[in-house]
């Protein structure tokens, strides 16, 4: 058989298993239930519905220093301001059994050692809330993506110390930040934030963009083809920075005091709009106090010097 042939005879096994486990889930409660076991179910469904809902918590600062946030396909806004509560609201369409009393709650919230985790649409669905109207929207959530819209915004008082941010393919945006510790983790969405500072900032994309204003002490950044467009405002940075195809544009303060180390495969590398013919460039300004370690496979890497 060929190598054509048998791809598409792998795909047509595979199409038919994905009917075969819709409609399973689709003719049996106990199989609803099992996806679904915080929903009450009235006899037998076949369909699903969308539904519009808008859903708010509160939960008390008290001793709490930390927070993380886990969504999927949602965008998240996080805004840090003065206020003595986590405030949460999440609106959007959520995908339920047709004919079900009542649905599954957006936000899971736990609280363990001074931290507060919330986890949007995660509790109950590990499927990811599914749209299934029939066999081809199955087919269609598997090889398209997401079956449904929602939007997350959480409100964090500037007590917390450390902010935790992951998104699988939804927008993260951050205002007001002046925390110690800040971790953004993306796989395909983009994350952008308004004037940030901290003591410790760590970034892992994968194929988002990143890009916003930032003092800070120390960042780490991991980059795969997302491009990274960040203004620096520490006079001494310690930065290591790694990209393989996404290009990194850097801004600096001029009274910047730093050892640049910069190094690429087959990328560019550029300081003050001056390009070199180099894979490896080192170039000290001022006393060198800071360390700024950049890398990339086949990336660019611009430093601009005039911030």
């Amino acid at each position: 058989m060929s190598l054509r042939a048998l791809t598409l005879a792998s795909f047509i096994v595979g199409v038919m298993g994905l009917s075969a486990s819709g409609f399973l889930v689709a003719q049996n409660p106990k199989v609803l239930q099992k996806l679904w076991p915080n929903v009450e179910f009235n006899g037998s469904f076949t369909s699903w519905e969308p539904k519009e809902f808008k859903e708010s918590n509160s939960f008390p600062l008290k001793d709490l220093e930390d927070v993380s946030i886990y969504v999927q396909s949602e965008d998240l806004d996080v805004v840090v301001e003065e206020r003595k509560d986590i405030w949460v609201e999440v609106q959007g369409t959520f995908a339920t059994p047709a004919g079900a009393k009542n649905r599954v709650k957006a936000t899971r919230a736990e609280i363990a050692n001074q931290r507060l985790t919330l986890t949007f649409f995660q509790s109950t669905d590990p499927s990811g809330n599914i749209h299934i109207d029939n066999m081809d929207d199955l087919v269609k959530f598997f090889w398209q993506g997401k079956s449904f819209e929602a939007k997350v915004k959480v409100h964090v008082p500037k007590e917390i110390k450390t902010i935790e941010l992951s998104s699988v393919s939804g927008d993260v945006k951050v205002a007001g930040a002046n925390v110690k510790k800040l971790k953004l983790n993306t796989i395909s969405g983009d994350i952008e934030w308004t004037p940030l500072k901290a003591e410790e900032v760590s970034i892992d994309s994968v194929s988002g963009d990143v890009a916003g204003e930032l003092e800070v002490v120390d960042l780490k950044g991991s980059f795969v083809s997302g491009d990274a467009h960040l203004d620096l405002r520490s006079q001494k940075p310690q930065m290591n920075l790694s990209s393989i195809s996404g290009d990194l544009r850097l801004k600096f303060l001029p009274e910047t005091q730093a050892l640049f180390k910069l190094s690429t495969t087959s990328g560019d590398l550029r300081v003050d709009k001056t390009e070199t013919e180099d894979d490896e460039l080192e170039v000290t300004v001022g006393k060198g106090d800071g360390r700024v370690r950049v890398e990339t496979v086949s990336g660019d890497v611009d430093i601009d010097l005039t911030l």
